[in-house]
């Protein structure tokens, strides 16, 4: 079959460093539907980890926006992302976006929100801890729990 009939989805991923393992297994599953589905449709990975970006400018300006995608996957752990910087744009609502993760995700809703359609969004939140991890406990309770609610306001509930 041409690959001109294939259709390309294109799938972002969201998140913040502390879930390296998990964005690898977003790939593996990438793969496997790869060969499930061969001849009919072609998943692509959108992960900044894949890109080189220059020093001159700051990380998130570089990334690819989530909106430009098909799916949106977010995966959240115990970071909620890096902060940006001062120059970076603000939400709506007039504050600065928490971190890139939260930008990616809310721009991603917002997007889905004008356009009168839920968009695919899938945020995926950790729950326990990782053989060997290394993060205090209070990371995964109270305050970040906390720092989560006021970033994400409803839509992670």
């Amino acid at each position: 079959m041409p690959d001109t009939l294939v259709r390309t989805v294109t799938i972002f991923v969201s998140s913040p460093m502390d879930v390296m393992p998990e964005r690898g297994r977003v790939q593996a599953v990438v793969a496997k539907l790869n060969r499930q589905y061969e001849g009919l449709v072609r998943f692509e990975t959108v992960l900044w980890e894949e890109d080189f970006y220059t020093a001159d400018e700051s990380f998130q300006p570089q990334i690819p926006d989530a909106v430009a995608s098909d799916i949106v996957v977010s995966i959240f752990w115990t970071r909620i992302g890096t902060e940006l910087p001062a120059d970076f744009p603000i939400m709506p609502n007039g504050k600065p976006y928490p971190s890139g993760t939260a930008y990616e995700l809310l721009t991603a809703l917002e997007a889905s929100k004008a356009k009168g359609s839920p968009g695919q969004h899938r945020t995926y939140l950790g729950r326990g801890e990782r053989q060997g991890d290394r993060c205090p406990k209070i990371c995964r309770h109270g305050a970040y729990l906390q720092r989560r609610r006021q970033a994400y306001g409803d839509c992670l509930r």
